[in-house]
């Protein structure tokens, strides 16, 4: 069946099990992450040390496209995510504290990037 995603405000299936199975392994970042349409649709980040950008797709080409950004540093440090323009969308914060952890659904329509953020603790 081939529908959008996104639905007056619900979104259907941002995270199904798919999507899931494709999760990669903890990318250890060495600089900035410039995400392309092709990435993979949940990314688990590690700033490794200092505070990292994240840049999405542009809007023009994302529609229905969806990302799931996971923080899973072991420190404060902060995943800025950002629209291809440079706009700051979210800040996913680092935690000292190993069992805390935050995260950000980010949903595109065409026009523009949406973001979800949630921060875990165990």
């Amino acid at each position: 069946m081939s529908r959008p995603n996104i639905h007056g405000g619900r979104i259907d299936g941002a995270v199904r099990g798919q999507a899931l199975d494709r999760t990669p392994g903890k990318i250890l970042l060495g600089g900035d992450l410039t995400l392309t349409t092709k990435s993979e649709p949940v990314q688990v980040l590690d700033p490794s040390g200092t505070h990292r950008d994240v840049t999405l797709p542009a809007e023009a080409d994302s529609q229905h496209l969806q990302f799931l950004i996971l923080n899973e540093a072991s420190s404060t440090e902060d995943l800025i995510v950002k629209n291809d323009s440079g706009t700051v969308l979210d800040t996913l914060a680092g935690f000292a504290a190993a069992s805390t952890k935050s995260r950000g659904l980010f949903v595109c329509d065409g026009v523009a990037w949406y973001s979800m953020h949630t921060i875990q603790k165990a």
